[in-house]
């Protein structure tokens, strides 16, 4: 390395940064040099005074060492903490206000209260009613209200009736709007016209022009089908409607705050004449009634070909109900009483349970007469009777029956009290989280599978007499292979030889997951 030395500094800058030695040393006749950390530097003895040091040069802008990190001030840690705490209150705020929004201020009453295209064709709409009357609370026995409504019982009722042909295809009730809800009552009396179906409104309200939000509409299908239609306001988030306030005129708009005051509860009672010499028989029946639950009494006498229920966010609940084709469905609430069907019957919920006992009967020789049973997230117990009326028929002799039970987390318990001899039984179960527990009548005969997951299984053979009465045994084999979680065979009665190989036979598949299985042969 070439050390360029300049001795004759000409700057202020060349002069301050050159090396002195320390104050009080020898200059004259020293031999020793200064010391440097890095090591020893020598010096000629001639010199009379000590070489300055070489002027440093700048060969790069990049540094030789990275600049030391700089600790942030008292002043700059403050500040983040106040922009911190000021970030969090305003979303505090913020939530807090459009949670205000919702529950105080937050809805509005928006006027769509006509009748649908698939509700039929208009044959007068009305919004005249009884003189309301001015009503006390009533107790919470009442099912004409609803004591869980904001703000409380409702203060005024009012009422209209109508008559609807007793001789047409199909007699239906539609309600719609998020403003209504309550109960549809289906009866029946034999001190009315014969001649007609019975329908009595009543409207429970909080304010005295919450009727003006309504109507109810008289409407005919093209098919032949007359019925009632309830339409009501619907109850829409103001938040979600600002979005949109630009595209939409402000005509039958109110102001926001009002809605839940527009609430109507309403109690339909449908009423069929029955008479005491003979089963009335309709044709159709049919409701579509959101937040409505339906409650089925009295109608012993009375049988529909074709029926179909629809509720949601209410029970339905009948002491007897005879149906050839019939879907109930409801939703967010169960599914009890007692039904009957000689064809078809769906009991369908969701987050409900299903509690019913039903008689199945079959007296097609082609066709299995079918029961399904579905909800989630609840139990189904049900005590099925399968019935047959024929005694001399091919075979299956007894009847075809077809049964599914499914579920999910709930369980299963299903029983078959009755069951003809020489019947053919299809039966599917189904679970999840949820144990299912399986009785089976004597008179099945057929194969049987069970399994689970995380769990046992259980097969218990009570040993019944015959239920033919001819003193035959019953054979309940398994198939080869053990396992706790599955199981499968077949059950007959009498010989192996004495069956028709080439006959069709029963079967019962019984499923679920960590939970136990069983199957009972009473």
């Amino acid at each position: 390395m070439v050390i360029l030395v300049d001795s004759e500094p000409t700057s202020p800058t060349k002069s301050q940064g050159t090396w002195s030695p320390r104050p009080g040393s020898s200059q004259v006749g020293s031999s020793q040099a200064p010391t440097s950390r890095y090591g020893v530097v020598s010096r000629s003895p001639e010199a009379a005074s000590p070489i300055p040091p070489p002027a440093y040069s700048q060969a790069a802008n990049v540094p030789l060492l990275p600049a030391p990190q700089q600790k942030p001030t008292r002043r700059t840690a403050a500040t983040k903490r106040f922009c911190s705490a000021f970030s969090i209150a305003l979303v505090i705020l913020l939530v807090t206000t459009t949670l205000g929004n919702i529950l105080f201020a937050g809805y509005e009453v928006v006027w769509e209260n006509d009748p649908r295209p698939e509700d039929g064709n208009i044959v007068s709409c009305s919004k005249h009613w009884s003189d309301p009357v001015q009503v006390h609370a009533q107790g919470a026995g009442d099912e004409a209200f609803d004591s869980t409504m904001i703000p409380g019982f409702p203060v005024f009722t009012a009422s209209k009736s109508y008559t609807l042909p007793i001789n047409k295809s199909l007699h239906y009730i539609v309600a719609h709007g998020s403003l209504s809800s309550g109960v549809v009552n289906i009866r029946s009396n034999n001190a009315i016209d014969p001649g007609y179906v019975d329908v009595k409104v009543m409207a429970n309200y909080w304010t005295e022009e919450a009727l003006s939000y309504s109507q109810v509409c008289e409407l005919r299908k093209p098919e032949g089908g007359v019925g009632l239609g309830i339409y009501v306001s619907n109850l829409e988030n103001e938040l979600n409607t600002q979005l949109n306030q630009r595209m939409q005129t402000p005509s039958g708009r109110f102001s926001p705050g009002r809605g839940l005051e527009q609430r109507i509860t309403w109690t339909v009672t449908v009423t069929f004449p029955t008479t005491s010499r003979s089963i009335l028989e309709l044709n159709a029946f049919a409701t579509n009634m959101d937040n409505f639950r339906h409650s089925i009494e009295g109608l012993g006498r009375v049988h529909f070909e074709h029926l179909s229920l629809k509720g949601s966010n209410g029970p339905i609940e009948s002491d007897g109900l005879s149906v050839s084709q019939a879907t109930i469905v409801t939703s967010n609430s169960k599914i009890t009483g007692k039904f009957s069907t000689d064809d078809s019957l769906t009991l369908k919920t969701t987050n409900g349970a299903i509690d019913a006992d039903v008689d199945v009967t079959n007296d097609d020789t082609h066709k299995a007469s079918t029961l399904e049973l579905t909800t989630s997230n609840a139990r189904i117990a049900s005590r099925i009777s399968l019935l047959t009326t024929h005694g001399q028929r091919p075979q299956p002799k007894g009847g075809h029956f077809t049964v599914k039970a499914t579920t999910s987390n709930g369980r299963l318990d299903i029983s078959y009290p009755t069951s003809p001899v020489n019947s053919l039984l299809d039966f599917n179960a189904e679970s999840s989280n949820g144990s299912a527990d399986i009785a089976l009548h004597a008179a099945y005969e057929g194969t049987f599978a069970l399994s689970t997951s995380n769990s046992h299984i259980e097969l218990d053979d009570e040993h019944p007499s015959d239920p033919s009465g001819r003193g035959r045994n019953r054979d309940v084999h398994k198939n080869g292979g053990r396992s706790s979680r599955q199981l499968s065979g077949t059950i007959f009665w009498g010989d192996e030889k004495d069956h028709d190989k080439n006959a069709e036979t029963g079967r019962v598949i019984v499923s679920t997951s960590n939970s136990w299985a069983r199957l009972r042969l009473l």
